[in-house]
């Protein structure tokens, strides 16, 4: 069925947005409650939906202790209001005190000014006071009015240490008292002196108190900044609980919509398939037990997926009475992952047994249960239909296995219900539709792939003509008179896959009509030659010799003798061979089948000029070449392209054209419909052969697949996966590479790429520019080794021959492997320039510590921003580079690098110290090996 084409891909969507749904709650990471990631194991539908109920019940019970963290947060924040309030009395308190202490003097001299007694009340002088400044006021008044001032300083001393009163107040009523004390007049003064000195004690003591209380109270105000701090940053704690189980609870409810929703997917899935394969199709004898695995396998084998149910159902065996179908059984119940699901029983059929069609009472021509028949030998049969029947459940019992003669004779032009049936389990459909005059229904939805016997099935059917080409006949055995008269049918069935049938005999016989190629057919498997030269006889495909199966085609063409064909006509197409393709008219690689069609095309635009006949001689490929490709180069001077000539049915022997020169600097490349797999490589002549003189095509970007072979002559792939989007790229690293000169930019911005080439032989390399620049995640062993192979031995990724490495790394962000093997410049004495080698690729650590770069004449930039390079280069010798050009040649080289706050004099060729590009650093420690 179509709809089940669409399952494993509607599966695997529905795989990949249930992994991408992984909380990120900060809370859950923290705790470890969830998982980040899938294993490959995991990833199929059923352990996904498993994975997400973990992460909803893990989402709830993080919430849960979101609640009670919150729950004890908000306790604790009442605590801490209380004491704060607390605190805060204990400042208010303090803060009056200490005002109060600070207006004592000014309310004092305010007094005084009243009185108009004039003394001079300077703290910072008090010990000073002269009493004969008094003078101007009476000795009586003077005594009175500093005696009252000393009661009240008393009085108010008393109510400052008294935190249970106002001060204020207390201030104003005391000095209320001094006012009634002058004004009364009843005084008594010991002496003006010892008032004055009185005075000048309590000013000592009042400073020393207020300075006491000064830093009492900054102590509280410090102490209440922190506590209110403090309960700020609970407040926010808590309102960042409460955010984060808000978070939560959405991110649960979208899980359980996506769970909710993905789960109704899944049940559609199952009740289609119950619904159209087991419900109303089952037997008395079976089981639930056995119904369940059926069930479960179906399901697993049409989505492509893994389901595992578990069966709940209390009821063993199908109930069934007598020889009627019953409908009253306990449905099938299974379990998912927790999730229970129904599947209602329908009908059971008796088993081992035969049982009758039933039509309509009132309408012959209506069947409302399929009958059918039982034997050991054959199984379940169907039992042929009415001539007249119109009408057919939608559903085909699913033990039926054969439909032999089931509509033989049918009088109607379409059968309604057949449309719908469920074939797959059908093997046998001899005469099905036979001697049916009117018959022609779409029947092209019939699951074919179980059927072996098609014999008769369309047999004197002779208004059948729809398009059947999709079926998948790939197990037929028998077509024998499939369309034996069937006088309407010329459709395409050209795409069948006829490779197991054995018998033809007399398949397409009267077909009158037919006349479709079937030059695609294999029926290697058929044995009776005379069988299979009459199969088309009277359809007007037997006169089109072209459209004939090949094996057909052989066989008519065995005459021998039956044609002389002219010495003329041979030298003729000799000559055009000669002249068209035999010097430098190929490429490499062609091949044989597309030069055959051109080189048809010019014989013919010959043999026009000289005959009205147009196409009557047709060249013919030999079987053995017929796969055949034109050589890679011009070493092999014996190959030979053989032909024969037909004319009406006949091939002449073989003619064999030589192959002298073909165009070895020149191939096609070839990939599959979709282009992710490369057949042939490409390639063509340089236009600048200093950088290589054939280069590569470049493949696309979706490129997984190329032969395990390059073509020697190639000898620069200079982009040749540039851009490319596939991380592995099978067969690369068997690619012999001795012959190349140039790789430059090869996996240039090809963000994917991640495959092994460590056996590459690179010892003729000159050019290794760009070539895993923007290579973000290329991470592959690249240092010289020795490898051993069956035909010879040799050093892989030897680069003594390279001039130029030039941003060969850049950007490369995860490359860090060691290249410490490395022999840079060889022996040749050429120059080599490095600039922005390792530019950018920041997890580079690897070991180049040995490395001889006496021929190194640029480091610009060589590890700039390789932000975690750390090895020692002491041992390079970069006296190649002139000291004039010291500066610019290695400007920037080490900027950017860990090796910078770590620099020690040690590390690094001392010329860039003794130049003063660069200093040891502070931090210099010993050097990481």
């Amino acid at each position: 069925m179509i709809w089940r084409k669409k399952l494993s891909s509607l599966l695997i969507t529905l795989s990949l947005s249930l992994s991408a749904v992984v909380p990120t709650s900060a809370v859950l990471i923290k705790n470890n409650l969830i998982r980040s990631n899938f294993s490959k194991n995991e990833n199929t539908p059923q352990n996904l939906i498993s994975s997400l109920n973990d992460q909803i019940a893990k989402l709830k019970t993080a919430i849960l202790k979101i609640g009670e963290e919150l729950g004890k947060k908000n306790l604790e924040l009442q605590t801490l209001k209380q004491s704060n309030t607390n605190l805060q009395s204990e400042v208010n308190d303090l803060t009056n005190k200490v005002d109060a202490f600070k207006n004592f003097w000014p309310t004092i001299e305010e007094k005084l000014k009243e009185h108009e007694i004039n003394i001079n009340f300077d703290h910072e002088k008090i010990k000073d006071l002269n009493i004969e400044k008094l003078e101007d006021v009476t000795n009586e008044n003077r005594e009175k009015f500093l005696l009252a001032i000393l009661a009240f300083y008393n009085s108010s001393k008393r109510e400052f240490e008294s935190s249970s009163n106002d001060i204020r107040d207390k201030i104003r009523a005391n000095t209320d008292y001094v006012e009634s004390l002058i004004s009364e007049k009843n005084i008594e003064v010991e002496s003006l002196k010892q008032v004055v000195q009185q005075l000048v004690n309590i000013e000592n003591s009042l400073q020393i108190e207020l300075t006491q209380l000064a830093e009492r109270l900054y102590l509280k105000k410090l102490e209440l900044e922190k506590k209110l701090k403090e309960e700020q940053d609970l407040k926010n704690k808590i309102e960042e609980l409460k955010s984060e189980k808000e978070s939560l609870a959405r991110e649960i409810e979208q899980l359980t919509n996506r769970f909710n929703a993905i789960n109704s997917v899944f049940n559609s899935i199952f009740n289609k398939i119950w619904e159209e394969e087991f419900k109303d199709h089952l037997l008395n004898s079976e089981t639930y037990s056995e119904i369940k695995q059926q069930f479960e396998n179906r399901i697993n084998q049409d989505t492509k997926q893994r389901f595992s149910f578990q069966l709940v159902s209390r009821q063993q065996q199908f109930k069934q009475d007598n020889s009627n179908v019953v409908n009253f059984n306990e449905p099938l119940k299974l379990k998912l992952n927790d999730n229970l699901y129904e599947f209602k029983i329908g009908k059971v059929w008796p088993a081992k047994q035969n049982f009758s069609t039933i039509y309509h009472a009132h309408h012959a021509s209506v069947c409302t249960d399929i009958g059918y028949t039982w034997s050991q030998k054959e199984g379940y049969k169907i039992e042929p239909f009415k001539i007249i029947t119109t009408l057919v459940p939608k559903k085909l019992p699913r033990f039926i296995t054969t439909l032999d003669k089931a509509f033989e004779g049918n009088v109607n032009s379409e059968i309604e219900g057949i449309q719908h049936w469920n074939t797959e389990n059908v093997t046998g459909m001899w005469r099905t539709f036979a001697h049916t005059p009117n018959f022609n229904q779409d029947i092209s939805n019939w699951d074919m792939s179980n059927v072996k016997i098609t014999q008769d099935m369309f047999w004197d059917a002779k208004k059948f003509n729809q398009d059947i080409n999709n079926w998948n006949m790939s197990n037929v055995v028998y077509v024998n008179s499939m369309f034996d008269g069937a006088s309407s049918f010329n459709k395409n069935i050209n795409d069948w896959k006829l490779n197991n049938v054995v018998q033809v005999d007399d398949m397409f016989k009267n077909a009158s009509s037919f006349d479709q190629y079937l030059n695609k057919w294999n029926l290697n498997k058929v044995n009776d030659k005379e069988k299979l030269k009459t199969m088309f006889k009277g359809s007007k495909i037997e006169e089109q010799f072209s459209k004939l199966p090949p094996r057909v085609q052989e066989l008519l063409t065995e005459v021998q003798g039956n044609l002389l064909i002219d010495d003329l006509i041979v030298s003729l197409i000799k000559n055009i061979w000669n002249d068209n393709f035999k010097n430098n008219r190929i490429k490499a690689l062609t091949k044989y089948s597309n030069v055959l069609s051109i080189f048809q095309g010019r014989v013919n635009e010959i043999l026009e000029r000289f005959s009205d006949e147009k196409g009557y001689l047709r060249l013919a490929q030999q079987e053995s070449q017929k796969n055949a490709r034109f050589p890679l180069n011009n070493k092999d001077k014996n190959r030979t392209f053989n032909i024969y000539l037909v004319t009406r049915n006949v091939k002449s022997s073989v003619i064999v054209l030589p192959i002298e020169q073909i165009i070895d600097t020149e191939c096609e490349a070839e990939y599959n419909h979709d282009n992710t797999v490369c057949e042939v490589i490409g390639f063509s002549k340089n236009n600048v052969p200093e950088f290589g003189n054939i280069r590569a095509e470049h493949m696309p970007k979706h490129i997984r697949k190329v032969p395990d072979f390059l073509p020697e002559q190639i000898d620069s792939i200079e982009g040749i996966f540039r851009d490319g989007k596939v991380a592995e790229i099978e067969n690369l690293n068997k690619w012999d590479t001795r012959n190349l000169m140039n790789i430059s930019s090869a996996f240039r911005d090809n963000d994917s790429f991640n495959t092994d080439i460590s056996k590459w032989d690179t010892s003729n390399v000159k050019y290794f520019d760009d070539v895993f620049n923007g290579a973000t995640s290329f991470n592959k062993p690249l240092d010289s080794t020795f490898v051993n192979l069956r035909r010879r031995s040799f050093t892989a990724w030897n680069v003594s021959e390279a001039r130029g490495f030039r941003r060969m790394f850049l950007n490369a962000k995860n490359f860090n492997q060691d290249l410490n093997n490395w022999q840079i410049g060889g022996s040749r004495g050429h120059h080599v320039d490095m600039i922005s080698m390792f530019e950018g690729a920041e997890k580079f650590n690897g070991k180049v510590s040995d490395w001889d770069v006496i021929s190194v004449i640029n480091f610009k930039r060589m590890f700039y921003n390789a932000t975690n390079f750390l090895r020692s280069i002491s041992k390079w010798d970069m006296s190649a580079v002139n000291n004039s050009e010291l500066r610019a040649r290695t400007e920037l080289m080490l900027n950017g690098t860990a090796w910078l706050d770590h620099a020690c004099q040690g590390w690094v060729p001392k010329v860039l110290f003794n130049a003063r590009i660069y200093f040891p650093s502070t931090g210099c420690r010993e050097w990481i090996t």
